[in-house]
């Protein structure tokens, strides 16, 4: 595999990664009011680590990686829908 192509797919499960967080953060941001107190701060930090738990496995499992693509095809974003639909649930248990 070419440099190049490696960088790609680091970059992309990076920024993956951090629209997860950003997700997590911004969900608690609303729900809370942009106010977060000590306790909800703790409980903030165990969500961002159970939803990386969570979705982490499952963009993986679903080989969302596997290429780095210029054009998709259904049989990805079907991937993609399993592994968020997969990663969500897991979160919720």
């Amino acid at each position: 595999m070419p440099i190049a192509l490696a960088v790609k797919r680091y970059l992309v499960f990076a920024a993956d990664v951090a629209v997860v967080l950003v997700a997590v953060l911004l969900a608690f941001l609303l729900r809370f009011e942009f106010q977060l107190g000590g306790v909800y701060v703790r409980l903030l930090e165990q969500t961002l680590s159970l939803s990386l738990l969570a979705y982490i496995p499952a963009f993986l499992y679903f080989k969302l990686y596997s290429g780095i693509w210029r054009y998709a095809s259904f049989d990805d974003l079907f991937r993609i829908i399993k592994a968020a639909t997969a990663g969500a649930a897991a979160t919720s248990l």
